[in-house]
């Protein structure tokens, strides 16, 4: 069965993420597989003039990556692939002809905050199951399809290490005054302010805030003195935090992993070989990790 469902309405693709046999969305390889199919379809097809991407379980939108693949790897070779597979794929999302927009409603987490940053447009709802945030640092690694590029240059550096380095979970408003998300809407009516959204968009009557190409919105951010600053302030404060650094991954060891110089494919290479070296550290938290997501969530897929 497909994870995907694909509904047209007045030249809006409106994708509902439904993974099968699961209580909750994860991004798996034939997830993976079926965005890009999917994405091929949009491009050759010149009535869609915008997307949105919308859940179709209660209480997630994407929760996360799937566990069970990290720990079907084999050595730093392979989660270095996967990491460049997630950045390549998530880029060809943004670079997609048309606009999209991301309904979020329920968890978007980790994986699934990271495609809803590349996409051109957010909407959350306001309920209280909705959050966002980068968990990753809690099992030691770092977000590896592009999210430390993404989100600097979208709210700033600050702010964004701050959430990757302590995993805090923002809600709806909470990530709209951030600058995360560009609105927050009841549940009831999410789809429908999506879609107007979306038409907008290709309409050119919206302009999304977006993130810069490179650089970090917070102009004093971009001074190379003030950016080494920020650095050592955010590894003395959550480092701290994570036990005298045993579980907290060095971030500051390349400003291309945190890519506020460059665009979200600056850099990806160290993202992929951080990911890759940190994955192989952390395998004994993420067989924990997982044997929690299969007996939390009870997915027949994995019983």
């Amino acid at each position: 069965m497909s994870a995907l469902r694909l509904e047209h309405d007045d030249g809006i693709a409106i994708v509902t993420i439904d993974l099968p046999g699961a209580s909750v969305n994860k991004v798996s390889a034939a997830l993976r597989t079926e965005f890009a199919e999917l994405f091929g379809g949009i491009e050759s097809d010149t009535t869609v003039k915008g997307v949105v991407l919308m859940t179709g379980k209660p209480d997630t939108w994407i929760a996360g990556a799937d566990i069970d693949e990290f720990l079907a790897m084999h050595g730093v070779t392979d989660a270095e692939s996967l990491s460049r597979g997630g950045q390549a794929l998530l880029a060809r999302l943004e670079s997609l002809r048309v606009p999209v927009v991301a309904a979020i409603h329920g968890a978007c987490l980790g994986a699934g905050l990271e495609t809803a940053l590349a996409c051109h447009y957010r909407v959350a709802s306001d309920h209280p199951k909705t959050v966002l945030a980068l968990p990753e640092v809690q099992l030691g690694i770092i977000p590896g399809a592009g999210g430390t590029a993404r989100l600097p240059r979208l709210i700033g550096l600050a702010a964004s290490l701050d959430l990757m380095l302590t995993g805090k979970q923002l809600d709806g408003r909470r990530a709209r005054s951030a600058g995360i998300v560009d609105e927050t809407v009841p549940a009831p009516i999410l789809l429908r302010e999506a879609k107007r959204a979306a038409l907008a968009l290709a309409d050119g009557k919206l302009k999304p805030k977006g993130a810069r190409r490179r650089g970090s919105p917070k102009f004093a951010e971009n001074l190379p003195g003030l950016r080494g600053f920020i650095f050592r302030k955010a590894r003395q404060g959550p480092g701290r935090r994570f036990g005298a650094g045993d579980r907290f991954p060095d971030f500051s060891g390349s400003r291309k992993t945190v890519g506020v110089r460059g665009g979200a494919r600056d850099g990806g290479s160290s993202r992929s070989l951080g990911l890759g070296r940190l994955l192989r550290l952390r395998k004994s938290d993420l067989e924990t990790v997982g044997a929690h997501q299969r007996s939390r969530h009870g997915d027949e897929d994995e019983a």
